[in-house]
């Protein structure tokens, strides 16, 4: 029988990939990026919109708990204008007897290292100020008082309120459901 001769390229195996094959998968990942991209930038413009109404929604219920716990009124003050609101937590004043002077009363002492700064989120606030009152009510205690805060993202609007009911100072988180365009429970 004859001698089957192999020809140098069968008897080399292959190892690694060919400059070609580098260039078609480096070219499939970038076009893959492309596409990825503005869906994260989306995704984080949402994230960051939710993290500021989570901040909010936290500032609000821990100076309601606060003002609760050492039957004190406290108060939440907006700072700043436009864009940017920094919110900065006080305690009422020592010689403050009711809660409607309370809340209109000079002397407040901020709460170092108690404050959250929304950036480019804040849709409406009802009031430069909210008091927070040691029997649980909030303002003079018959208002509700209300946040929105949204943006839009990749063309779509995403908002959330927070509702402060005054009396009873329960807190409601409400997001806003774009399909069928009303207020949902967040």
């Amino acid at each position: 029988m004859g001698r089957l001769v192999l020809g140098y390229r069968d008897r080399c195996k292959q190892i690694g990939l060919t400059l070609i094959e580098l260039l078609v998968v480096i070219a499939m990942i970038s076009i893959m990026a492309a596409f990825a991209v503005p869906n994260l930038s989306a995704w984080n413009c949402r994230q960051n919109t939710e993290k500021d109404f989570i901040n909010l929604a936290s500032a609000v219920t821990y100076l309601h708990g606060l003002a609760v716990d050492r039957n004190q009124t406290m108060q939440l003050r907006a700072q700043g204008s436009g864009r940017t609101r920094q919110y900065i937590f006080n305690e009422s004043p020592a010689n403050s007897v009711t809660k409607k002077t309370a809340c209109n009363s000079n002397g407040w002492t901020i709460l170092q290292n108690e404050k959250i700064e929304l950036k480019d989120t804040l849709v409406s606030e009802s009031s430069q100020v909210t008091c927070f009152h040691g029997d649980g009510s909030v303002n003079t205690g018959y208002s509700t008082v209300r946040w929105q805060v949204g943006k839009v993202c990749d063309g779509k609007r995403y908002d959330y309120q927070l509702v402060v009911h005054g009396s009873t100072g329960f807190v409601e988180k409400k997001k806003f459901n774009i399909s069928k365009k009303v207020w949902v429970d967040f």
